[in-house]
């Protein structure tokens, strides 16, 4: 059964023209972060999907709180 999450960039409207950068190197943090975990990525706009198989959700969550500057 797969699962997704909805990650959102929280602090980037602080970020000004810096903004693309900043949310360039957090999808590059999170891909690193879970992408051997056989997870696949969907970027819109300042959000990112993670879709991933059930039983690896509690590994991925405990992941994802390691990477601050997302919701």
């Amino acid at each position: 059964m797969q699962k997704m999450i909805l990650i959102r960039f929280g602090d980037s409207t602080l970020k000004g023209k810096n903004k693309k950068r900043f949310i360039d190197k957090l999808v590059a943090q999170i891909e690193r972060k879970i992408k051997p975990l056989s997870a696949h990525f969907k970027r819109e706009h300042d959000r990112l999907y993670v879709t991933f198989e059930a039983s690896m959700k509690e590994l991925i969550i405990e992941r994802l709180k390691t990477i601050s500057g997302i919701h």
